[in-house]
C-alpha cells in the first residue's frame, strides 16, 4: 500500500506519549484502588466512581472550550504540570490525613484521566490524516500498552520497597515526562483556531454519526464501570492492607498490559486492515458479552478477573486503535470541543450510569450484587456490538463528507442541484449482465426495417407522409449520396436527415470533414435510432475506435434508459479510449437522472482490469478512469472529489481520500489501485482540515483537475 506519507516527525513523540500516558493510567488507578480499597468498605465503591465521573464531566466541560480555541497541544503540557503539582502535595499529606487523600486521590485521578487521555489523542488526530493515522495506529497503541506494562511493574516493585503512598511521586514524574513530550508533538504551524460564533458551534450530537459515536461510548463506558465494581468487591475480600492491594491491582494491571502488548502486535494490525474498522470495534463487545455470561455461570476472583483483564487489554490496544480513527474525518476545530465532550463528558456519563446501577444493585440484594453485575455486562456489550456495524457506514459516509465539503464550487456553469445529484449518484444498481444484453436485444428489435419508429415516436419536424413510389426515388437519391464520398453530396444528405437513413450516415462519423455534421444528424433523431447506433458501436470489426467514440457521445446525448443500457454493454470495447468515453458518457446520463443498469460487480472487475491492463497508457490515465468506473456503482461525487485530491500535495486531503478508498473498495480492487497511486509529490505543511478546504475553494483545485482530465 503506497501512499499517504506520515509525518516523520510526530510518529516517535506519539509513540513516547502514548507510552507515557499509559505508564501513568496504570499506575494512578493501581494507587487510586488501593488506597481506597484499603481505607473504605466495598459499599461506598459505587457512590465514589458516581461522584467521580461527576468531576470528570464538569472538568470537561470547562475545557471543551478551551480545546476548541486554543487546540489540545497547547492545553494539555500546563494541565499536565498542574497535575504533578497535585500528586506532590497529596504525597505530603498523605500521613496526616490518609482516608482523605485516599479519598481525593480516587476524585483526582477519576477526574483527569479520561480528559488527558482524550486531549493526546485529539493531538494525535490533529497530526495525521485519516490514512496515515490507521497506518500508524498500531505502533502508537503498541507504545501505549509497551508503558502501560512498565508502568504496572514499577508501580508494584515500588509498592514493594517503599510503600503505596509512594508511587503518588512516580505519578508526578510522569506527568512532566508527559507534558513536555505533548509540547514536542504539536505541529510548528498549527495556530489556534479562530473561535466559531456561537451559534455556529456544532452540539456533539448534531448528526447521526456523532450520535452513534456517543452512544457507542457511553455504553462501553458503563460496561467498564459495572465491570469494574464486580472486579473490586471481589478483590476487596481477599486483600486487605494497603501494600497487599497495590501489588495486587499493580501485578493485575501489568498481566493486563502484557496481554495488550500482545494484541496490538499480533492482532491489530492484521485484523484492522484485513476486516476494517468494524470488525475492529466490534471484537470489545463480543469478548465482554461472552466473558459476562462465563463470570455469571462460574463467578469468583479469578473470572471476574479474567472479564476486568479482557476489557482493559482490549480497551488499550484493538479498541482504541478502531476507535480514535472514527473522529479524523471531522475537521479539526469541531473535534476540539466534540471530542472532549463525548470522551470525557458521555464516558463520564456512562461510568455514572454503570456506578448508580451497581450501587442499586448494592442497596436491593448485596449478597448477589456481582451476579447482577455480571448480566448488566452481558446485555450493554451485548447492544453495543449491534451498533458497531451503524459506526462503520457511518464513518465511510463522514470521509466522503469530507471530502464532499467544497463541492460546491465544482462547477459553476453545471451544479443546479447539489442534494439532488448526489442523491441519484449513490443509487446502487441490480442489473447484471445479462439482463444489460436483452436491454441493448429488445432495442435492435425496435429498430428492425430499416429505421422503424420506436413505440410513442413521432416523424421528425417538417417530414410528412409519401407516397411509396416518391419515398422509395427519395431514399435512393439521399443514399448515392451518402455512398458517394464527395463532401459537397454528403453535406447535401446529411441537411435533410431521415431516420431510415441511420446505417449510412453512421460511417460518416469518422471522417474529418462531415463527422461533426453526422452527429448532429443522428443526435436529432433521439431514441428512436439507440438500437442501431447501439449495434454500429459493439460491432468493433466494422467500425473503427474513432467512429465508435463519436457513436458514445451520440449515444450519451439522449440521456434516457436505453442509451444507459447500450453504453453499458459498451464498457468491455476494445480501445481504452472508446471505453473511457463510454464511462464519461454514463456519468452524464446519470447526472441527467437516469439510472444506470450497471452491475457493481461488473464494474468492479472492469477496474482491476483497466488497472492492471498497462495497453501503453499512463497509470495516471488508468487511474482516473478506474475512479471514474468505480463512481457509476458507488458515490459518484466522493469518488469526483477523491480523483482531483489524489492529484493534491495537500496530505490530509489525500490522506483522507486514501482512507475513503480503503474503507469502500474490496481488497482485489485496492491490491491493484495502490499499487499505481505514486507517493505525495512534495511535503506541505499540516493544517486543520477546516483551513485546507478554505484554501481549496479559493485555489480552484478541483475545477482545474477537471479541466486537465478533459471533463469541462
Amino acid at each position: 500500500m503506497p501512499v499517504s506519507r506520515v509525518p516523520a516527525s510526530a510518529v516517535g513523540p506519539a509513540i513516547l506519549g502514548a507510552a507515557l500516558l499509559s505508564a501513568w493510567t496504570v499506575t494512578g488507578k493501581s494507587a487510586r484502588d488501593a488506597l481506597f480499597c484499603a481505607y473504605f468498605p466495598a459499599a461506598e465503591l459505587p457512590k465514589t466512581m458516581v461522584a467521580g465521573a461527576g468531576l470528570s464531566a464538569l472538568l470537561a466541560l470547562f475545557t471543551a472550550r478551551v480545546f476548541r480555541r486554543r487546540g489540545p497541544a497547547s492545553v494539555l503540557p500546563p494541565l499536565m504540570l498542574l497535575n504533578a503539582v497535585l500528586f506532590v502535595v497529596e504525597r505530603v499529606v498523605f500521613p496526616a490525613a490518609p482516608r482523605t487523600v485516599a479519598m481525593l486521590l480516587y476524585l483526582h485521578v477519576s477526574a483527569v484521566t479520561g480528559l488527558i487521555a482524550s486531549g493526546f489523542w485529539s493531538v494525535v488526530n490533529e497530526r495525521f490524516d485519516p490514512h496515515a493515522l490507521r497506518r500508524s495506529i498500531a505502533r502508537i497503541g503498541l507504545g501505549g500498552t509497551v508503558g502501560g506494562f512498565l508502568g504496572g511493574v514499577t508501580a508494584e516493585r515500588l509498592a514493594s520497597w517503599a510503600g503505596a503512598r509512594e508511587s503518588l511521586l512516580e505519578l508526578a514524574v510522569l506527568n512532566v515526562l508527559g507534558a513536555f513530550t505533548l509540547r514536542r508533538m504539536r505541529s510548528p504551524e498549527t495556530v489556534a483556531a479562530a473561535p466559531e460564533p456561537e451559534e455556529q458551534v456544532t452540539s456533539p450530537f448534531a448528526s447521526s454519526y456523532l450520535r452513534e459515536i456517543a452512544l457507542f461510548v457511553g455504553l462501553t463506558a458503563l460496561t467498564s464501570s459495572v465491570i469494574d465494581f464486580a472486579f473490586k468487591s471481589n478483590a476487596m475480600s481477599s486483600y486487605t492492607t494497603p501494600e497487599s492491594l497495590m501489588q495486587f491491582f499493580a501485578l493485575f494491571y501489568t498481566a493486563t498490559a502484557l496481554f495488550s502488548f500482545f494484541v496490538q502486535v499480533f492482532v491489530t494490525p492484521r485484523l484492522l486492515d484485513r476486516a476494517g474498522l468494524g470488525v475492529g470495534l466490534g471484537v470489545l463487545p463480543a469478548v465482554l458479552s461472552v466473558s459476562g455470561l462465563l463470570a455469571l455461570g462460574l463467578p469468583g476472583l479469578w473470572t471476574q478477573g479474567l472479564l476486568r483483564g479482557a476489557d482493559g487489554a482490549l480497551v488499550h490496544s484493538l479498541y482504541r486503535s478502531a476507535y480514535e480513527p472514527l473522529y479524523t474525518p471531522i475537521p479539526a476545530q469541531r473535534k476540539r470541543s466534540l471530542k472532549a465532550v463525548i470522551d470525557v463528558l458521555v464516558n463520564r456519563a456512562g461510568d455514572a450510569l454503570g456506578s448508580l446501577l451497581s450501587w442499586a444493585l448494592v442497596l436491593l440484594r448485596p449478597a448477589a450484587a456481582t451476579l447482577g453485575a455480571n448480566v448488566v455486562v452481558a446485555l450493554a456489550a451485548f447492544a453495543t456490538l449491534l451498533l458497531t456495524q451503524r459506526l462503520r457506514r457511518g464513518y465511510i459516509a463522514e470521509l466522503a463528507a469530507s471530502l464532499r465539503s467544497g463541492a460546491l464550487v465544482l462547477d459553476e456553469t453545471g451544479v443546479q442541484d447539489q442534494t439532488t445529484r448526489l442523491t441519484l449518484s449513490q443509487t446502487l444498481t441490480d442489473l447484471n449482465r445479462e439482463r444489460l444484453l436483452r436491454e441493448i436485444e429488445a432495442l435492435r428489435s425496435h429498430a428492425q426495417g430499416v429505421g422503424a419508429p420506436l413505440p410513442g415516436s413521432t416523424l421528425p419536424a417538417g417530414s410528412a407522409v409519401q407516397p411509396d413510389g416518391e419515398r422509395s426515388r427519395r431514399s435512393s437519391a439521399a443514399v448515392a449520396d451518402l455512398l458517394s464520398g464527395d463532401p459537397e453530396r454528403l453535406r447535401s444528405a446529411l441537411s435533410a436527415p431521415d431516420p431510415e437513413l441511420t446505417a449510412f450516415v453512421i460511417p460518416l462519423l469518422g471522417r474529418d470533414d462531415v463527422g461533426a455534421q453526422a452527429m448532429k444528424v443522428l443526435s436529432g433523431f433521439g431514441t428512436m435510432v439507440v438500437g442501431q447506433l447501439a449495434d454500429a458501436l459493439h460491432d468493433a470489426s466494422r467500425h473503427s475506435p474513432s467512429v465508435r467514440r463519436r457513436l458514445v457521445r451520440v449515444i450519451a446525448t439522449t440521456q434516457s434508459a436505453w442509451s444507459a443500457a447500450a453504453l453499458g454493454a459498451a464498457l468491455e470495447d476494445p480501445d481504452f479510449d472508446v471505453r473511457r468515453h463510454v464511462v464519461r458518457g454514463l456519468e452524464d446520463i446519470a447526472s441527467h437522472g437516469v439510472h444506470l443498469p450497471i452491475d457493481r460487480q461488473l464494474a468492479l472487475s472492469a477496474a482491476v482490469r483497466e488497472l492492471g491492463d498497462n495497453e501503453g497508457v499512463a497509470s495516471a490515465d488508468r487511474i482516473e478512469h478506474a475512479l471514474r468506473l468505480l463512481g457509476l456503482v458507488y458515490d459518484r461525487e466522493a469518488f469526483r472529489l477523491a480523483r482531483a485530491a489524489l492529484d493534491s500535495p495537500d496530505l490530509k486531503l489525500r490522506g483522507t481520500a486514501l482512507e475513503y478508498l480503503d474503507n469502500v473498495l474490496p481488497s482485489t480492487v485496492k491490491a491493484t489501485l495502490f499499487a499505481l497511486i505514486p507517493a505525495p509529490r512534495s511535503q506541505k505543511s499540516e493544517r486543520v482540515t477546516h483551513e485546507l478546504l478554505d484554501e481549496l475553494r479559493r485555489s480552484g483545485l478541483f475545477d482545474a483537475s477537471r479541466l486537465r482530465s478533459g471533463e469541462g
